[in-house]
């Protein structure tokens, strides 16, 4: 059963890391709140078969923990 498209994580994932590599100010609430929606973002990819997901979940993870959390 799939629970959310997986085109579209990819996208809102990708956006995600975009966000924050860009951001300058990481003390911003902005910045926080991308902060806080990765995790769940991240959840839906454990649940998935989908190798494409799997694969942008790996990199989101990574740019997530290289960028300090």
């Amino acid at each position: 059963m799939n629970l959310v498209d997986s085109s579209i994580l990819c996208h809102a994932i990708d956006l995600l890391c975009t966000l924050l590599k860009k951001t300058k100010n990481h003390m911003s609430e902005e910045y926080n709140k991308v902060i806080d929606v990765f995790p769940a973002l991240l959840k839906y990819v454990l649940k998935t078969e989908d190798m494409f997901l799997l694969l942008h979940g790996t990199s989101a993870l990574r740019t997530f923990i290289h960028i300090g959390h």
